[in-house]
């Protein structure tokens, strides 16, 4: 397995657990008109849980040629972030990564979302970075999520945060500073013809940098 660029596609993220059947059904779907060629599947904040993403998963998605990026959960709304919890958080994200095979060198998304209204701006950045550099020193790169209730400024999130240089955005109207989004949640919730499960519809493209995500394929050069 290899990491590779991203292209300009369309993909989806989800919690369903992926079987080699349902992966293929996903493979075979198509969000108006485009088809599907990623899927971005959750790690946990902790240990392991049964809706997370599994070694046999990554195996089932590359062998239906979809590539695969990894975030990590969020807290229920209302959470509150520190230095501590980014720092502990990062550390899992790379070793529930590594155990499931997830490539290194590809992106790892933080999820930052409904932290709780009044935290500032300078708890929210702690957070942030703890995370990415355990996460960056773990071997992947970070890439933030953009959420609701972040706290954090368009600017903010461009300047204040040295180890995140790729951000995904809800399908809400967000923005950061001068380098824009690479990944775009497209709308929440739809059912997409022939898979059994509610799935987010996403959009890769160019941030206004010129930065695409990295990702996890199959090899080519395993598969001949």
């Amino acid at each position: 397995m290899a990491m590779a660029v991203a292209h300009e596609c369309y993909g989806v993220d989800t919690v369903a657990h992926l079987t080699a059947q349902t992966a293929g059904q996903l493979r075979k779907a198509n969000y108006r008109g485009n088809p599907i060629e990623f899927v971005i599947r959750y790690v946990s904040l902790g240990p392991e849980g049964g809706w997370d993403l599994t070694a046999q998963e990554v195996q089932e998605i590359l062998n239906e040629d979809l590539a695969l990026l990894v975030v990590q959960r969020v807290r229920m709304p209302g959470w509150i972030p520190s230095a501590e919890r980014g720092t502990s958080d990062g550390q899992n994200a790379v070793k529930n990564a590594k155990a499931v095979g997830y490539s290194p060198g590809c992106h790892i998304i933080i999820d930052i979302e409904g932290v709780l209204p009044g935290t500032s701006a300078e708890t929210v950045v702690e957070h942030i970075n703890a995370c990415a550099r355990e996460i960056v020193s773990g071997g992947y790169l970070a890439m933030v999520y953009v959420g609701y209730n972040t706290m954090l400024t368009a600017q903010q999130l461009y300047e204040d945060l040295p180890d995140v240089h790729a951000y995904f955005s809800d399908f809400g109207a967000r923005e950061v500073a001068k380098r824009g989004f690479c990944i775009k949640q497209l709308a929440g919730n739809v059912s997409l013809p022939g898979v059994p499960f509610w799935v987010d519809p996403d959009r890769i493209m160019a941030d206004n940098e010129g930065g695409y995500p990295m990702w996890m394929i199959k090899d080519t050069k395993e598969a001949a």
